[in-house]
Parts: C-alpha cells; structure tokens; sequence
C-alpha cells in the first residue's frame, strides 16, 4: 500500500512534531501494510516556499533515521501545494 498524502516531517506544518513521533507514524503505518509514504509538507504561499531547503533537509534526516533503524520503508519528497487563481 502507499500513503501519498502524509505529513509526518517532524516540525514541518501539521505533521509529527518531532523525529520520535515522526517514527511512531511511520511504525504504526507499516505496521497496517504501508510500504511507501510520499511525504506532503505544505507550500501555500511564498513564505512556504522560503522553507524549501528546510523540508529537503528534514526528509533527508528522517530518510537516515529510517536506514538506521532498519525501517521497511520508502519515503519520496513531495508537497501539498495550494493553487488558486
């Protein structure tokens, strides 16, 4: 199963708010059969996209801790963006 709607970056938007829970979440989900999480951070206006470099850094770290861990897990960077006219 994948996920492609998932905001557990730790301390990015409504996500996880830390790494532990950012792990717990991705636990939990594979633990009910998720094997891929596309990771969802918002980017709704221009102060989000200033953040850019944040996210990436973020799922990079999250990425390692999975490694480490030994989590079963692909994770993929994406982003919820807003669009309006």
């Amino acid at each position: 199963m994948i996920d492609i709607h998932a905001h557990i970056l730790p301390g990015v938007d409504d996500g996880a708010s830390n790494m532990e829970e950012a792990l717990k979440i991705l636990e939990k989900g594979r633990s009910e059969g998720v094997k891929t999480f596309v990771l969802t951070p918002h980017i709704r206006d221009d102060s989000d996209w200033g953040k850019i470099d944040y996210i990436k850094e973020t799922f990079i770290s999250l990425n390692r801790e999975c490694m480490q861990r030994g989590f079963d897990v692909k994770l993929i960077l994406g982003a919820e963006l807003s669009i309006t006219p």
